[in-house]
């Protein structure tokens, strides 16, 4: 089972239900004209109603100061904080900026309305294509911005407010997805999907600040200048008159450089082939690579020692092809059709093999599987900072063992460092903000002596420290009917860890996610917000500072200044206030628990009603079902207008619920989806009505 979300192909469970507090009659005929027009004015009216509604908070580089978006009656504003002066200001001068904008892009732009502001009136919306728009940022000691749109980069001084052209924008690389970009969507979206080359489909950023390839602590390759960079050839379309390609002089490949700075690694030929910096030649260190049997650059990984280095080869497999016609694409009336690579259960996958290659000898190890032979997918290799030995991760088709897998450098003899089981499936993603983050979570402690990892074993996910010399576990560091939901910050020196949980306080909605710390061997757990919430913490780079945002469906988000070490509110940053909604006739939807199907396990819902509800009345109800082990999906942060709110006011009340099956629970609550998708939590629902 593939819990990695597929928005094209793969969408679990999507279905309406529809029942009613008595019989609905002529359900097909419901709702007026006015009930139409109503619900189609919905987002234009409640349009700049929310003021002073805190946005992402981005801090610059190494600096205390950091920025965010906030709105205001008629837009946006921009504001600067100082942490360490614990002060706010207007970012710049939006009406002069606005002007020297659309002086420099020939569009009109107002203060209130400037080319980077976050789009977030619609969850719903299309993907803005790459290369389109490029998000603000501060350069130049804040003297300056940079941001894109249309396709091209702009700079503008905050000194004198000129606005100058500054190139096309770059297309994003691999890896550089933010990890949290479903966190304040309704549904999650696309999160990686089918192996490629044996590998995870897409490698996430690394959850402790780590800007090495891949998101792993230690890199794989040395930086490079730029100078000496070479970009991998891209298919060209040849116009008449153009050469044909092997005319064209060859592309350099792609080199990944030792961290000695004399050697540099790359693949020809299928082949793993090395060479000294200049102008020298190549020799290869595999010669067993082919078409069905290649190995792969992404794979490349140098020891710090720069005397090894490992690579995987690849075994293809079948690659199925499943074909999409698109009805309505946006740039054409035709419709389009496409093929996207999809394998189905009992399909061959892409198995890759690591070999170890040592440079001196030019010994070639090819890696025994024994411990990983039936693999769904392999985790890149990630060597220690002392080039003993490399580590990477199996997850074992079918999802019921993951190990982490140490391989010694000179005998190439492998041995499991860490396994886990389960008799049901591991949730493999990796652990993170939002609803639909996985379970998986590693962090090295120096250089791999001691190893934080993240395990449901005792029916909660909680923390487990481990000898990374003998394998064994050392203590459980968090425990309870609790889960850990994310790792904000791991303080090697203070052997301190700050995490989110949910469902340790009684009472509070078990979703909700608060910011505890706790010290490695257990003890000094200490809750660290307090308000009845879902909180989001933001730390600055050096964390020193943190900036606590929290909102519930109901209440818009409030952000709050703190100092790290004494967890001090120094700051009140910004409160959103949405009275003027209110009083325009919106209603919030309601939060609700109630029971199981087992008659004690609490199962969580909202309602939205129709601003026009009149309780004398009956309504015919609506249950919006998105069930699937991936996630959580009923909403539990603000929005102005619910993306259900057009459907109630035709007359209806629409519900969600998280029934069981689903995630940010027990591992028994998720355990339920177990073979079991067609449950979709519907004995839950069907009690609840």
């Amino acid at each position: 089972m593939n819990f990695k979300l597929r928005k094209l192909a793969n969408q679990w469970v999507r279905a309406i239900c529809i029942t009613s507090l008595t019989v609905a009659p002529a359900l097909l005929a419901h709702g007026t004209l006015a009930d139409y027009e109503r619900a189609q004015a919905l987002q234009a009216k409640a349009g700049g109603l929310v003021v002073n509604s805190p946005g992402a908070m981005t801090w610059i580089g190494d600096t205390d100061h950091f920025w965010y978006p906030r709105t205001v009656k008629g837009g946006t504003e921009f504001v600067m904080v100082d942490a360490q002066a614990a002060s706010k200001k207007l970012a710049f001068d939006h009406d002069r900026l606005a002007e020297a904008i659309s002086k420099a892009t020939g569009h009109k732009y107002t203060g209130l309305a400037l080319p980077f502001v976050p789009n977030t009136s619609r969850p719903d919306r299309r993907p803005i294509p790459p290369g389109t728009t490029a998000p603000l940022t501060f350069i130049d000691n804040e003297k300056a911005i940079q941001f894109g749109t249309g396709g091209s980069l702009y700079k503008c001084t905050l000194t004198d407010y000129v606005c100058t052209e500054d190139g096309p924008i770059p297309l994003p690389g691999p890896g550089n997805r933010n990890p949290s970009a479903d966190y304040f969507l309704p549904n999650p979206q696309e999160i990686g999907g089918d192996p490629v080359d044996g590998l995870e489909y897409q490698s996430p950023a690394s959850q402790d600040g780590d800007d090495g390839r891949y998101g792993r602590n230690q890199r794989a390759c040395a930086p490079q200048h730029a100078q000496n960079q070479h970009p991998v050839a891209r298919p060209a379309r040849l116009g008449i008159g153009s050469q044909c390609p092997d005319q064209l002089p060859p592309e350099r490949p792609e080199v990944c450089a030792s961290f000695d700075g004399k050697w540099e690694a790359f693949i020809q030929n299928y082949n793993v082939f090395v060479k000294p910096v200049g102008d020298h030649p190549a020799f290869p260190l595999s010669t067993d690579g082919s078409e069905g049997n290649y190995y792969t650059f992404r794979t490349i990984a140098w020891s710090p020692d720069s005397k090894k280095l490992v690579a995987y080869h690849t075994q293809p497999s079948y690659d199925r092809e499943i074909m999409y016609i698109e009805s309505s694409p946006p740039d054409q009336i035709q419709p389009k059709h496409m093929a996207v690579h999809y394998s189905k259960p009992g399909d061959t996958l892409d198995v890759a093999h690591p070999v170890l290659f040592h440079l001196e000898t030019k010994n070639r190890i090819e890696i025994d599987n024994a411990l990983f032979a039936n693999p769904y997918s392999l985790r890149p290799p990630a060597w220690w900072k002392d080039s003993r030995a490399f580590t990477f991760e199996y997850n074992q088709r079918g999802h019921q063992a993951y190990t982490v897998v140490e391989v010694d450098a000179k005998t190439g003899k492998a041995r499991p460092l860490i396994s886990e089981t389960s008799k049901t499936f591991i949730y493999y993603n990796n652990l993170g903000p939002g609803l639909s983050a996985g379970r998986r979570y590693r962090h090295d402690v120096n250089d791999g002596k001691e190893i934080i990892w993240a395990s449901e074993r005792d029916g909660w996910e909680h923390l487990y420290l481990y000898d990374g010399v003998t394998g064994k576990v050392k203590n459980q560091i968090t425990k309870g009917d609790w889960l850990v939901r994310n790792v904000d910050w791991v303080d090697d020196d203070k052997r301190q860890i700050w995490f989110n949980a949910g469902g340790a306080v009684p009472g509070e909605d078990p979703y909700f996610t608060q910011l505890y710390r706790i010290n490695l061997d257990g003890s000094g757990l200490t809750r660290l917000t307090e308000a009845d919430a879902t909180h989001s913490i933001n730390f600055s780079r050096d964390h020193k500072y943190y900036v606590d945002t929290w909102q519930r469906i109901d209440l818009p988000p409030v952000a709050q200044l703190h100092r790290t070490e004494d967890q001090k509110a120094i700051l009140d940053i910004d409160k959103g206030d949405a009275s003027a909604l209110l009083a325009a006739g919106f209603r919030f939807p309601e939060a609700f628990v109630t029971r199981g199907r087992d008659g004690k396990t609490d199962i969580w819902g909202i309602i939205i009603r129709p601003t026009n509800f009149d309780p004398s009345k009956k309504y015919p109800v609506i249950e919006n079902v998105y069930a699937g082990p991936q996630g959580s999906f009923v909403p539990k942060t603000f929005v102005a207008v619910s993306p259900d709110q057009a459907l109630a006011e035709l007359g209806f009340i629409v519900v969600h619920i998280d029934g069981m099956g689903t995630s940010n629970r027990s591992k028994a609550f998720h355990d339920v989806a177990y073979k079991n998708l067609a449950d979709a939590g519907f004995p839950d629902r069907i009690l609840w009505h």
